[in-house]
């Protein structure tokens, strides 16, 4: 609630409209993400998906065979696809 207010607030009082406009502009400016951008490593997990590895376990394998070349690129979410 606190947090709400906070960010919503116009001048010292709260007002919902005022807020749901400003919730809605934050919401078109952030930053768009998007998962398996890195070309390398998207290709490496759809080839593990092909070979019926679940994402995570294509995720291990990649981080032993390069553990210093996209292993930063790999997380729960970006293996998700």
């Amino acid at each position: 609630m606190s947090r709400e207010l906070r960010c919503n607030l116009c001048g010292n009082t709260y007002n919902a409209g005022h807020a749901q406009q400003l919730a809605a502009q934050r919401w078109r400016q952030r930053p768009v993400s998007r998962k398996m951008e890195h070309l390398q490593l998207n290709a490496a997990v759809r080839r593990g998906l092909a070979q019926d590895l679940s994402p995570d376990k294509s995720a291990d394998r990649l981080r032993a065979k390069h553990p210093h070349a996209i292993t930063h690129l790999l997380s729960k979410e970006n293996t998700q696809s």
